[in-house]
């Protein structure tokens, strides 16, 4: 949970700035440069290492090439490398400030603190008003540990720039540490007056109100969660459960996964709230981490408990992930009961009490290290040679429960009489026994970790060890919890680790006059529960989806991946999926062109990735959700085309690329040139290519590819849920009264970003002077899409208060707000698909492709196409102001919309 929302600062990247090269360079080493610097912008970082490194050769001491070698060398992982390089070039000119703030971006990423810290503070003397290089120096110094002075850095950055998001973010996360809920608070309130779509600020703020005590408004940000990028990679098992997720007032009859998410301590923690979600539903399958499902399994009887991933999703409708629980059941602090609600195997626990009866005195658990992530880790655990005071001053038997001990750790619990541990107990995997032992002791102290979690689901006596500015869960100003009535809170008045001195007097001098209780055992219930609605499977076939965005950008990308795992599972008796986040985390990628056949580099993909390998030797058949990753040769599409390419050729699959639109060149659609005859090589080994528009079908066509004209499958996920109930007929009813909806777009700026944003600012101003309420919608199931954040931020700057936020939590929370506008003006492919299936008048601006022009060529609606980078108020309001007077003029046809339909179907005809 918030263990994740505080987990780290931000901080800048490496800049490409600082060109001021030695010696001077002649015509063609010019040339040459200039060819390596075009190739690094543009994502080609195999094209711009070898242009570095051919004038390197004739030029050895040429700075700005040896700097940028580096970024590309830091950008390729080799850090080491790009470090060596960036001090090459420093030693050649130490005169950029760029060279040192780069390198001290690189340090940073090794962990090499003091340097990082002396590297930026170079580039500040070079350049007194180097406002990112106060903001890293702020980072470094929060990882070197000290504070003050990242607080100081901060504070100095803020008055260089006062809307500094970096140093306001940094700054509020340091208050927040120091245990500052208020002004941390203030501050994330600053920042998002800036930001309002930021992730990671909503998220931080959630901390912030979770531990002032507002749940409610807790809840709303902590929606957000997974709409941050990083905390979506480190918090959670990418995967993609194919199922939409659910809304509450749609729960009736569904077959729902309670979907895990985050670490042990937060799967115990929301497990809080499964009482709650079986009063409404025990159509329900409760999904867990394996080391949890025998212990959960016991705890609630009535329901089926899966390890992650084991479900069959064909018996499923929808999914609610567990952390969306609170959100339901916990708005104030009545709504929690803090009563036990996990019972552990009573054979084992009696097991475990007639083992320590054998011990003198108290029998008190302990767990002394805690937090994933390094700040975290830093701030929360307290080393086991600080517990001496504790063990000194008492009688007791301490039990260690803390996994994973080093050497020195393993020695300091041999050589206390008083602190012993059991070393057949796997204290990391066993958790079913480990709730036992916990349930058979008389008290447990331990750091916020999951031990606290499992201890106060239990019912046992626990003290939890908290550091000043503990996690969000831990409300300010009270020594008890409202998660867990057992529970009692001792804190860390000072920053510093030497306040846990204290902390560990006052233990002691609790233990004397401590009386165990004894822990209450819950009622059996009998189960198992079933998930009714089983459904048979078709031929044994496997499938393999790759590019899966059910989980990435923006709801329309998650509907339409959901669209097409509903198709697949109708067709196949299992689906595999590789998600679009890990597709663009794979390691070991050819870098060029040339090495699509090289068999050294598909040796190096296989071993690098043995899960994908096995995935795709294993599967049947590989289906590629094209949609428009595959223009251009980048390390997407690179990536992208080389797992089709090695599927047909080296696994020898079937592979049907669907859902698709593909533009080689970009904007160029004379089907000539190096990229287009690479492009033709590798789809001239697909067994089918479905393409969703038309502009794409004649440039395939003109390439000689053989292709199918499909649709989007967008139209099939909202025609599933309207066959379903989901969606209510009167969703399609053009509503005159509605807002005036606004999404982004991946072009925004427009031409040359002139006019975008000051024109669909004035738009709504005018708008909002004219009485009608205008939205900006945003939301993704994970990884929102940056060019909305920034979107967002730019059109907040320009239109101040003309507008409102709509941040869509689900796809249905995502189709209802564009259902019930007046009129969308969007620049996306997906959203405007959904207003002209749903009945909501459109304008849509251009994209990076042409596909956009497609899209309307197939809905028939040319005349609802803008250009933001030349187009000017007055056409914008009118084509505007006829679609809110008559909306009706500009609906899809219904004939249309079946033909869509069908096209979409298309997709599937393999």
């Amino acid at each position: 949970m918030a263990k994740k929302t505080l987990k780290s600062a931000k901080k800048n990247k490496p800049s490409r700035g600082g060109v001021a090269s030695s010696p001077v360079l002649s015509a063609p080493q010019q040339q040459l440069f200039n060819q390596g610097v075009a190739a690094h912008r543009a994502g080609q970082l195999g094209a711009a290492a070898q242009a570095y490194q051919a004038l390197l050769q004739q030029c050895p001491n040429h700075a700005d090439s040896l700097h940028l070698l580096g970024l590309v060398c830091q950008a390729s992982g080799d850090n080491h490398t790009a470090i060596t390089l960036v001090r090459q070039a420093i030693a050649v000119n130490g005169n950029v400030a760029a060279y040192h703030f780069n390198l001290g971006v690189l340090l940073q990423a090794v962990e090499e603190n003091a340097a990082a810290i002396e590297a930026y503070r170079k580039a500040i003397r070079l350049n007194s008003d180097y406002l990112q290089a106060y903001e890293n120096l702020a980072v470094a110094q929060q990882d070197a540990g000290e504070y003050r002075a990242a607080q100081q850095t901060c504070e100095l950055a803020l008055k260089l720039n006062p809307n500094s998001l970096i140093a306001l973010r940094n700054l509020a996360t340091l208050m927040f540490r120091n245990g500052d809920s208020h002004v941390a608070l203030a501050l994330f309130d600053r920042a998002l007056a800036i930001s309002p779509a930021d992730p990671e600020l909503h998220e931080k703020r959630a901390a912030c109100y979770l531990r002032m005590g507002q749940f409610a408004k807790a809840w709303e940000d902590y929606r957000w969660r997974f709409s941050n990028h990083q905390t979506w990679m480190d918090a959670s098992t990418l995967r993609s459960a194919g199922l939409r997720h659910a809304v509450r007032d749609d729960l009736a009859g569904r077959r729902m996964l309670l979907s895990a998410e985050q670490g042990l301590g937060d799967q115990l923690m929301f497990a809080s709230c499964y009482e709650d979600i079986l009063k409404d539903t025990q159509n329900l399958v409760i999904e867990q981490s394996p080391r949890l499902v025998p212990l959960v399994q016991r705890s609630f009887p009535a329901v089926r408990v899966v390890a992650v991933g084991e479900y069959d999703p064909r018996e499923l409708d929808c999914q609610l992930r567990a952390g969306d629980l609170p959100g339901w059941y916990r708005h104030c602090a009545e709504d929690f009961s803090g009563q036990a609600y996990l019972r552990a195997c009573e054979e084992k626990t009696a097991a475990w009490k007639a083992r320590l009866d054998t011990l003198p005195g108290l029998k008190i658990g302990i767990s002394w290290r805690g937090g994933r992530e390094a700040r975290a880790a830093v701030a929360r655990s307290i080393p086991l040679k600080n517990w001496q005071t504790l063990f000194k001053a008492s009688d007791a038997s301490f039990i260690a429960l803390q996994y994973d001990m080093d050497e020195a750790e393993s020695a300091l619990v041999e050589n206390t009489p008083a602190l012993h541990r059991f070393d057949e107990l796997d204290l990391r995997n066993d958790i079913d026994a480990l709730a036992a032992l916990i349930a058979a002791l008389d008290l447990v102290i331990s750091v916020d970790n999951t031990t606290i979690h499992l201890a106060g689901a239990l019912g046992q006596t626990t003290w939890a060890l908290l550091p000043r500015g503990p996690d969000g869960r831990w409300q300010d100003g009270c020594d008890n919890s409202v998660w867990y009535k057992s529970l009692r809170l001792f804190r860390n008045p000072s920053a510093e680790h030497s306040g846990w001195q204290g902390v560990f007097r006052q233990v002691s001098a609790e233990l004397e006059a401590f009386q165990p209780v004894a822990v209450d055992t819950l009622p059996a219930v009998e189960g198992p529960g079933v998930v009714s609605g089983s459904v048979s499977s078709p031929a044994g076939e496997r499938v393999l989806l790759l590019n899966d965005t059910s989980d990435w950008y923006h709801w329309g990308c998650s509907a339409t991946s959901l669209a097409i795992h509903h198709q697949l599972r109708q067709r196949f008796s299992r689906v595999d999926s590789l998600p679009i986040a890990l597709g663009n985390k794979l390691n070991g990628l050819p870098q060029q062109a040339a090495q699509f056949d090289d068999d050294a580099v598909y040796l190096t993909f296989t071993q690098s990735n043995p899960e994908l390998h096995a995935m795709m030797a294993n599967t049947d058949v590989v289906v590629i959700n094209g949609e428009g990753s595959l223009h251009g040769f980048n390390l997407t599409s690179a990536g992208l085309l080389y797992l089709a390419y090695i599927a047909a050729t080296r696994y020898r699959k079937p592979v049907h690329i669907i859902n698709h639109s593909c533009y080689p060149a970009d904007n160029d659609l004379s089907a000539t040139g190096e990229v287009v005859d690479f492009y033709r090589r590798i789809y001239q080994e697909m067994t089918t290519v479905a393409i969703r528009e038309p502009v794409s079908y004649r440039l395939m066509a003109k390439m000689g590819i053989g292709v199918e004209q499909s649709f989007d499958c967008l139209p099939l996920f909202i025609e599933q849920c309207l066959e379903t109930g989901a969606i209510d007929d009167t969703w399609m009813t053009w509503q005159s009264a509605g807002p005036v909806v606004l999404a982004g777009c991946v072009n925004w700026q427009g031409n040359g970003g002139r006019l975008g944003i000051p024109l669909l600012a004035e738009l709504a101003r005018q708008m909002h002077q004219q009485g009608r309420r205008v939205q900006v919608l945003v939301g993704t199931s994970a990884s929102m899409a940056l060019d909305d954040i920034d979107f967002v931020r730019q059109f907040k700057a320009a239109a101040g208060e003309a507008f409102e936020l709509v941040f869509a939590a689900t796809e249905l929370d995502w189709l209802r707000c564009i259902a019930s506008a007046s009129a969308l003006v969007s620049g996306r492919f997906h959203h405007s698909i959904a207003a002209a299936v749903l009945g909501t008048p459109l304008l849509v601006a251009h994209s990076n492709t042409p596909k956009i022009s497609g899209l309307l060529e197939l809905l028939d609606m040319e005349d609802a196409l803008l250009d933001l980078g030349e187009a000017a108020l007055p056409p914008l309001l009118e084509k505007l102001d006829k679609r809110l007077q008559d909306g009706s003029a500009y609906l899809l046809a219904a004939t249309r919309r079946a033909e869509l339909i069908d096209k979409g179907m298309k997709n599937f005809g393999f």
